[in-house]
C-alpha cells in the first residue's frame, strides 16, 4: 500500500494518515519531531543574541552620542534680540512691537498706529495704562 504523504502547511512537516501502516507514521513522525527541534534550536540560538525587549544603554554605549549632546546648548542658555540673524532691532523703545519688513526681510520695531487697525474697533479699556499715560501711540 501506497503512503499518505501528508504535511503541514508551513514547515512541510511530514504528518501521519489513518490509512497509513503505523510502523510507517512512526517513522515519519519521528522525521517530523526531528525537524521541530532542529527549528526550535535555531530559533532559540537567534534569540540568544537579542536584547530583551525591556534593557537601557550608557550614553557610551551609543555611538556619536556622548559627542552629539555635548554639542548642544545648555538648557539655562539664552538669546539677546540682537542674536537673532532675521531681527534688527538695535534701540526699540518701549511700547513698540515687532514688525516683519518685507523690504529688508527682517523683523524691526516698530509703533503701532489707529492705522494699523484696519477691521474692528479697539476697546481702550485692554490697553496698556502706562503706555497711554506717556502718551504712546495706540
Amino acid at each position: 500500500m501506497a503512503i499518505v504523504d501528508n504535511k503541514t502547511p508551513n514547515q512541510l512537516y511530514p504528518l501521519p494518515d489513518g490509512s497509513n501502516n503505523l510502523s510507517d507514521d512512526v517513522l515519519r513522525l519521528q522525521d517530523a519531531l526531528g525537524g521541530v527541534d532542529a527549528d526550535v534550536k535555531e530559533l532559540r540560538d537567534d534569540l540568544d543574541g537579542k536584547a530583551p525587549a525591556e534593557h537601557t544603554h550608557s550614553i557610551s554605549d551609543v555611538t556619536n552620542l556622548a559627542s552629539a549632546l555635548d554639542a548642544k546648548s545648555d538648557k539655562t542658555h539664552q538669546h539677546g534680540i540682537n542674536d537673532l540673524s532675521d531681527v534688527n532691532a538695535p534701540a526699540s523703545a518701549g511700547g513698540q512691537v515687532l514688525r516683519f519688513n518685507a523690504v529688508t526681510s527682517k523683523w524691526e520695531p516698530s509703533s503701532i498706529s489707529a492705522d494699523d487697525l484696519t477691521v474692528g474697533t479697539v476697546n481702550i479699556d485692554r490697553l496698556p495704562v502706562n503706555d497711554l499715560m506717556d502718551g504712546g501711540t495706540y
